[in-house]
């Protein structure tokens, strides 16, 4: 099978990937990308640690293709376990969903838990922030 036919063949079957849009509460962890089982008219069945979750497709970011790049989150006011240092963002793994401090804006940064490189390159995230929320690199020695 040649390229756009798989390309086609997977828009057929639906989105194959989704994550809790910015801005709505939910048990699931924001930024972390789940596989999606089933896509019905009004909500999306999604594979979190081996169990069926429906979410209503209107709370999620649905992809045909696993993301490849970092997610940027802002840090929730109840986020207790994530340390101060990590300052008003976080960056979430494509790979393992881990949760980890800013260090760089640009370029490729690794994952501590999985040890895979991911690109990370928000300029179009950053262009709909204001200068006071615009992500930077958290402390050299945030945990």
């Amino acid at each position: 099978m040649d390229r756009a036919m798989s390309e086609w063949a997977d828009m057929v079957k639906g989105p194959r990937w989704a994550r809790v849009r910015d801005g709505v509460r939910s048990r699931l962890r924001r930024g972390a990308w789940y596989p999606v089982l089933s896509a019905g008219s009004h909500s999306v069945v999604l594979d979190v640690r081996g169990m069926s979750v429906s979410v209503h497709h209107s709370y999620l970011v649905l992809t045909f293709a696993r993301p490849t790049r970092w997610s940027l989150v802002r840090r929730p006011p109840d986020a207790g376990l994530m340390p101060e240092s990590w300052g008003a963002w976080y960056a979430v793994c494509p790979g393992c969903a881990a949760r980890e401090p800013v260090r760089q804006v640009t370029g490729t940064m690794a994952c501590t838990r999985c040890d895979q490189g991911f690109h990370i390159d928000w300029s179009a995230d950053a262009r709909r922030l204001d200068e006071r929320t615009r992500p930077t690199p958290a402390h050299p020695h945030a945990a």
